[in-house]
């Protein structure tokens, strides 16, 4: 049991000759008066007089007294304090709490994590004071979708009639640089960026260029984390990325209901360019090679650094004993394994569990001897070679992958993604989502043996072939559908695989047993996060107003500077 640092005090406070007798080997412990040893000397590790043990308890509950005051304390400020005390809690109040206060604002929480939630509660008077506005709009999008986000007025991209006499801004006001001369052309005097422009001018090119803060036209966007000030060059030019936070062109305006790709050019709408999730599959990924993990890791049973952390142990799974390998990545983003690789060989004995988290691995992984655990993994090709030990030889939840092969094995997926091939003998498969059709053959149409199907997207699958080795397949399907995943990227291994767009049939985004998602990405409540978007801004838009989501994947590469 950990000592109180109270407790000490307390103990030091008593008079010496108390803590003379205290010692062990003390007149308290049948010991002559004076003779005691230090515990440091004489005592075992951990052992204390009867004293000092008296206390220790003393000084627990001062500690938890201590600590209750301070978290009462704490609990009176919802918003975000990036501190920490002396005993590593954050100075801020308890997720259970933001209900509490956001009954006392007048706020309706629409955030499905209590991240989002704290914010709605810490910018709620500054929204309202900013209601109806870009800049409260943008700020909106953030917090709740916890994404980076570049908002555009509808009715600034409509094509209008320029009308003689309308005063013009001065070019610096729109971040030119060099303002345009009075004796200039005609055709140079076009280029004003506060003229309603409609053609393109073929001779300039529009897009978004890097300045300094103190530009009066500059705006600042998270590109890639990293905080940037820009303005938008040119903006009666050729739009270079068209479709993008960079495109300002005017178009005609467009009647049709809002999606991913039409309804954005209207008066009523309002464009938010939203930086798409990355997934599994990070552009710039911390990489490593299978060869350095073992030569790391050696014979030890333990092991950690800054990128992984290694652990080699008897645990309990599944009511038996197996000998767990146990690796993980320490990485902020999941860690890049290059090569193939083969689990078996690095343990003897068949009751052996691998556990792989927080690992992308782009090559070959074989499964050789005993059962393997993944936990947000993305995998481009598993091959099973064993039929497991008493259970299912995979187990994985919170996955993404490319190929699973497993065809005389029993595989169990939750929350997971298969885009390619999927072969498993016995499939037990939940809140999942499965591209191809489960296959019980590497060749061949069988279906799995037996397991079950549940909460997830496969296929559509007659009845006629609902069969494995000519008899009746035993594989249950219950509350599942055949819609059509949508994927912001359904390529492995690029920005985006796997993550499901935000106009994905409901019945996948939301078919999962707990309303969320299906998928691999269950857990990070994409599409709770973008929907929440959209319910929040439907009490802060004006009347009419409507927010349209577009993904833009240029919001994670930083636009080059000004010269």
């Amino acid at each position: 049991m950990s000592r109180s640092s109270l407790a000490d005090q307390l103990y030091q406070l008593l008079p010496a000759v108390y803590r003379e007798r205290d010692r062990p080997g003390g007149a308290s412990r049948g010991g002559a008066p004076g003779g005691g040893e230090p515990p440091e000397a004489g005592a075992a590790p951990g052992e204390v007089g009867d004293l000092e043990a008296l206390l220790q308890v003393y000084g627990r509950f001062l500690d938890r007294w201590r600590n209750t005051l301070d978290q009462r304390y704490y609990d009176n400020f919802p918003d975000r304090d990036p501190r920490r005390d002396d005993q590593g809690r954050e100075r801020n109040c308890q997720s259970w709490l933001l209900p509490y206060f956001a009954r006392l604002m007048d706020v309706d929480l629409v955030s499905p994590d209590s991240e989002g939630q704290r914010e709605e509660v810490t910018h709620a008077v500054a929204w309202r004071q900013r209601k109806g506005t870009r800049v409260a709009t943008e700020a909106i999008a953030e917090a709740v979708g916890r994404m980076e986000t570049a908002v555009q007025e509808g009715w600034q991209r409509v094509a209008r009639t320029p009308r003689i006499g309308d005063p013009l801004l001065p070019e610096a006001h729109y971040g030119v640089a060099d303002p345009i001369p009075d004796d200039a052309s005609p055709a140079e005097r076009a280029r004003h960026p506060g003229l309603p422009a409609v053609t393109p001018d073929l001779r300039y090119a529009s897009r978004s260029l890097r300045t300094r803060p103190g530009d009066p036209a500059a705006r600042r966007t998270l590109y890639a984390g990293e905080p940037q000030h820009w303005v938008q060059a040119n903006p009666g030019g050729v739009p270079c990325f068209p479709g993008s936070h960079q495109d300002v062109s005017r178009r005609t305006p467009d009647l049709r209901t809002p999606d991913a790709g039409r309804g954005h050019f209207h008066p009523r709408r309002a464009l938010l360019y939203l930086a798409p999730p990355d997934g599994l599959c990070h552009p710039d990924p911390q990489g490593m090679r299978w060869e350095a993990v073992w030569e790391r890791v050696g014979t030890q049973a333990h092991y950690r650094d800054d990128e992984i952390e290694y652990h080699r142990r008897t645990i309990h799974w599944r009511g038996e004993e197996w000998t767990c390998l146990d690796l993980r990545a320490r990485t902020e983003r999941p860690l890049k394994l290059l090569g193939r690789e083969g689990l078996g060989p690095q343990v003897d004995g068949d009751r052996v569990l691998f556990r792989l988290q927080h690992l992308w691995l782009p090559h070959r992984l074989a499964l050789e001897r005993g059962s393997l655990a993944l936990h947000g993994c993305a995998l481009r090709h598993l091959a099973v070679t064993t039929a497991g030990h008493g259970g299912p030889a995979v187990a994985a939840r919170g996955c993404l992958f490319n190929t699973l092969l497993a065809a005389g094995a029993e595989a169990e997926l939750e929350y997971c993604t298969v885009l390619d091939r999927l072969v498993a003998t016995r499939l037990w498969m939940s809140d999942s989502i499965s591209v191809p059709v489960p296959r019980g053959v590497e060749s061949g149409g069988d279906l799995p043996a037996a397991g079950c199907i549940r909460y997830s997207r496969l296929p559509f699958v007659p009845e006629a072939e609902w069969r494995h080795q000519g008899e009746p397949s035993a594989l249950r399907l219950a509350r599942s559908t055949h819609r059509q995943a949508v994927f912001l990227e359904d390529r492995f291994g690029e920005p985006g695989a796997g993550v499901l767009h935000w106009h994905c049939p409901e019945a996948i985004t939301r078919g999962a047993e707990d309303g969320g998602e299906m998928g691999a990405y269950h857990d990070a409540r994409h599409q709770l996060r973008w929907q929440a978007v959209r319910d929040k801004l439907a009490n802060y838009l004006p009347l009419g107003i409507e927010a349209v989501l577009i993904p833009d994947p240029r919001l994670q590469c930083p636009p080059p500077y000004r010269r």
